[in-house]
């Protein structure tokens, strides 16, 4: 079996962290390079950014893949960060088009990640997309925030028996504990989890580190921090609270048009970060204290990026939960007083309806009015007994 960070075992062959573990670095810390969607929709700046992963040290780089048509209706608003890009009136919809890729271009960049040394990752967003993947042959999934409540997409994933990443932005510990609980029966026995606040970008004081070294005793799997701070010294004080595993947002450029370039790293950031969070995991405990201690500003930055143990989300990631979370959609228009059946809906964002994980709640149920195809279901459109009034965040 592989030696996974911080000596935990796996029982897979194909393992996300055998780059790291086959370097000669002396540390176990995992580093992933967050692409996410700033290729733009273009697979040459794809591949750039896979060779800019990989000279700034990263083990991976990790992108998200989606067909806006299953993910988001067609009216969803966009998230207050990302209304900067594009014009104010713009969709979700609409902005997500223009960073879609196709599994062939997919192909494409995983085989240059090959070539360069690099580990390709991805968060797919839908089923559909996690078998094209398992086509591709990839070696481990992410699993994002916004997806927590995907039923069917955590068991897809689970099936697979690839290591996961779990980010658990948006949630409370008893949900994570739930999605861990669903991919372990679905299959998946090797499980990260990252401690996220999904606020863009997070400001220092609300990182809240304190967290990783809870969720370390708490589920005693691999943990890390997946960072949306601007800082570059935020990374080093994760490790200082435990972190195994670092994900950071990369960009060629913070000046590109893009929801998320304005908060990512250059490449020369991303190098400068990753140095010093490798470096500082090279110590041991006592030798951590002790840079901490001794470097007055890094004491500074510690005492606030610590913050305290969050067991719920915080309140400033609602408006990113009703952007980015999903729900249960109509798939076409039903009728009023109809019986709802499976083939009626789907799960969409935005999260502003019943939540995607009471979608069985909603089959068998009668619609108490006419609904249109792609409108977000509330818990007042269908009949009174099943048990959704008052669901939400």
């Amino acid at each position: 079996m592989p030696q996974l960070p911080g000596g935990h075992q796996g029982n897979l062959t194909s393992s996300p962290w055998r780059f790291s573990r086959s370097s000669a670095r002396s540390t176990n810390l995992y580093i992933i390079a967050e692409a996410g969607v700033n290729h733009n929709g273009r697979v040459e700046l794809a591949l750039q950014l896979v060779e800019a992963a990989k000279a700034a040290g990263a083990d991976c780089v990790k992108f998200q893949a989606y067909t806006t048509e299953e993910l988001v209706t067609h009216s969803a608003a966009k998230a207050p960060y990302q209304q900067g890009c594009g014009s104010p009136a713009e969709s979700q919809y609409a902005m997500l088009r223009k960073y879609e890729l196709t599994a062939r271009e997919f192909a494409k960049i995983k085989t240059h990640c090959e070539e360069v040394g690099v580990e390709f990752l991805v968060t797919p967003f839908s089923p559909g997309w996690v078998k094209i993947f398992e086509d591709l042959g990839v070696s481990a999934y992410k699993i994002g925030s916004g997806n927590l409540q995907f039923i069917e997409l955590l068991e897809t994933i689970g099936e697979t028996k690839k290591p996961v990443f779990l980010s658990k932005g948006m949630s409370t510990l008893a949900q994570a504990d739930r999605v861990i609980d669903i991919l372990r029966r679905s299959g998946c026995d090797f499980i990260s989890l990252l401690h996220c606040i999904s606020s863009y970008p997070t400001k220092l004081e609300d990182a809240n580190l304190k967290t990783i070294g809870m969720l370390a005793s708490h589920i005693r799997l691999p943990v890390g921090f997946s960072d949306h701070t601007l800082e570059l010294e935020t990374g080093l004080l994760a490790v200082e609270n435990g972190a195994e595993i670092l994900e950071k947002h990369l960009t060629l450029d913070r000046n590109l048009e893009g929801p998320d370039h304005a908060m990512s790293l250059s490449p020369e950031d991303m190098k400068l970060y990753i140095e010093r969070a490798r470096s500082f995991a090279t110590k041991n405990s006592l030798e951590r204290q002790q840079a901490v201690a001794q470097d007055r500003e890094l004491s500074s930055l510690s005492a606030i990026a610590s913050g305290n143990v969050l067991f719920e989300p915080l309140p400033g990631e609602r408006a990113i939960k009703e952007a980015a979370g999903m729900s249960v959609v109509a798939k076409q228009a039903i009728p009023k007083d109809s019986i709802i059946t499976r083939e009626m809906v789907t799960v969409k964002r935005p999260g502003t309806g019943i939540p995607a994980d009471r979608i069985e709640q909603v089959i068998g149920s009668a619609a108490v009015r006419g609904m249109e195809a792609d409108q977000v279901i509330a818990p007042d459109d269908i009949q009174a007994g099943s048990g959704l009034r008052g669901t939400g965040w």
